[in-house]
């Protein structure tokens, strides 16, 4: 996470909390301590949970989930639709956003059929009004049609690969220099009249 202090502040981190880290030990605490020391604030991370995460049995799970969410960080449902998590426990949950698993992704543009269950899985989360994210995408088409339907965030290869943590700062650099030029206005010819 210290790392990702360095970043540009628009620049989020995502971590992927599995069931059995929150179930044996205080993950939350370690999270909390962790983006103490890092001086990443709570609203830059966010933290990934399974379904599996969602169906644990008593408070200590969920009350570790409010104590992060205390502190700004987003909590955010992993693989969104591929599991039987009900809405009944969706509309309990501390969840801030889903994500929309690859697997319905990558057939946009393909299967008429899955970008209807696509728009419906985007409408659940807008009615229980949470935010949305869809990874693997891979073509212009998926991006244009998960964004012109409400899906506010999306990742895959269409926008960069995996890096390793000590080549990031050099993607944001050559990231941060493309967005310089290409708001810069274009240079204009100008003439000058011969005295």
């Amino acid at each position: 996470m210290a790392t990702a202090a360095n970043w540009p502040p628009h620049l989020r981190l995502s971590i992927n909390i599995s069931a059995g880290q929150f179930r044996h030990g205080n993950i939350a605490s370690t999270i909390v301590q962790a983006l103490s020391n890092s001086g990443v604030e709570g609203p830059r991370l966010n933290v990934e949970i399974s379904e599996a995460v969602l169906r644990e049995e008593g408070d200590g799970v969920h009350d570790q989930l409010r104590l992060l969410k205390g502190r700004g960080v987003t909590i955010v449902l992993d693989d969104f639709g591929l599991y039987s998590s009900s809405l009944q426990s969706l509309a309990r949950s501390p969840c801030d956003a889903i994500k929309l698993d690859r697997s319905f992704v990558q057939r946009v543009g393909e299967e008429p059929e899955m970008e209807t269950l696509v728009k419906s899985l985007i409408g659940t989360a807008q009615s229980f009004d949470l935010a949305i994210l869809a990874e693997g995408v891979e073509r212009a088409e998926q991006a244009h049609f998960l964004l012109s339907n409400a899906c506010q965030n999306v990742q895959g290869y269409l926008f960069g690969r995996p890096a390793h943590m000590r080549d990031v700062a050099a993607i944001i650099a050559k990231d941060l220099r493309k967005a310089v030029a290409e708001a810069q206005p274009e240079p204009t010819a100008s003439s000058t009249a011969a005295a």
